[in-house]
C-alpha cells in the first residue's frame, strides 16, 4: 500500500514537470545543474582538504622530530601537496639565493619572512579554489527558486482567469510548479551553504598551521644565525 502511494506521488511529480511551462522547466534545470555541480565540488574538496590535512600533519611531525633538514629533504616526496612542504621549499630556495646569502642575519630573516608570506598566500589561494562557486550556489539558488515560485503563482492566476473559477483543478499546476521550484532551490542551497561553512573552518585551521610553521622556520633559522 505504501509503495503504491509513493509510486503514484513520483508519477504525479514527473507529470507536473512534463506539464510545466518552458520557463519553469528551465528554472528547474538550472537548479538541478547547480545542485549537481555543487555536490561534485563538495566531494572533491572534502577529499582534497582531508588529504592535505593528513599530509601536513605527517610533515610537521617529521620536521619537529629533530632529524635535521637533510632527512626532511630525503623524505620530501612523501608529502607532495602539503602547503607546509611548499613553505619549506620556498625557505630553502630563498636561503640558497646568492643575494640572500650576502645579507646580514637580520636582513636574511626579513627575506625569509617575505618568502614565507608569499608562499603562504599562494597555497591558501590554491586551497580556496571553487569556494566562490559554493558561495554563489548557496546565495543564488533560493532566489532562482523564488523566481520559479513567482512564475508558478502567475501561472496559477492565469489558470483562474482562463477557467473563470478558483477551483483546485485550475490552480494546481501553477502551485505545483512553484512548490517544486522552491524545494529544489533549497535542495541546491542548503548543502552548498553547509559545505561552504565547513570548508571555511578547515581552511582556517590550515591557515593557522601555515602561520605556526612559518614562525617555527623563522625561529629555527634565527637560532642557527
Amino acid at each position: 500500500m505504501v509503495f503504491s502511494v509513493m509510486a503514484q506521488v513520483e508519477l504525479n511529480l514527473f507529470q507536473v514537470l512534463l506539464d510545466a511551462s518552458l520557463f519553469a522547466q528551465l528554472i528547474l534545470l538550472l537548479l538541478f545543474i547547480s545542485s549537481v555541480w555543487s555536490w561534485s565540488i563538495i566531494f572533491k574538496k572534502a577529499k582534497t582538504l582531508a588529504s592535505i590535512k593528513k599530509t601536513s600533519q605527517s610533515f610537521r611531525m617529521l620536521y619537529d622530530g629533530g632529524k635535521g633538514w637533510k632527512e626532511v629533504d630525503r623524505r620530501s616526496g612523501e608529502f607532495e601537496g602539503s602547503p607546509l612542504l611548499a613553505l619549506y621549499r620556498s625557505t630553502k630556495q630563498e636561503l640558497g639565493s646568492p643575494v640572500t646569502q650576502a645579507k646580514s642575519p637580520a636582513e636574511k630573516i626579513v627575506s625569509i619572512e617575505r618568502a614565507l608570506q608569499r608562499a603562504g598566500v599562494v597555497q591558501m589561494g590554491l586551497m580556496d579554489s571553487q569556494m566562490g562557486t559554493l558561495a554563489t550556489v548557496a546565495a543564488v539558488s533560493p532566489f532562482v527558486g523564488l523566481l520559479g515560485t513567482v512564475w508558478g503563482i502567475i501561472g496559477a492566476f492565469r489558470g483562474i482567469g482562463m477557467s473563470g473559477n478558483a477551483n483546485l483543478a485550475s490552480v494546481a499546476p501553477g502551485i505545483s510548479e512553484s512548490l517544486i521550484a522552491t524545494a529544489l532551490g533549497l535542495v541546491a542551497a542548503i548543502p552548498a551553504l553547509t559545505a561552504y561553512n565547513y570548508f571555511q573552518g578547515e581552511l582556517k585551521s590550515l591557515q593557522n598551521a601555515i602561520d605556526d610553521f612559518s614562525l617555527e622556520i623563522i625561529s629555527t633559522i634565527d637560532l642557527q644565525s
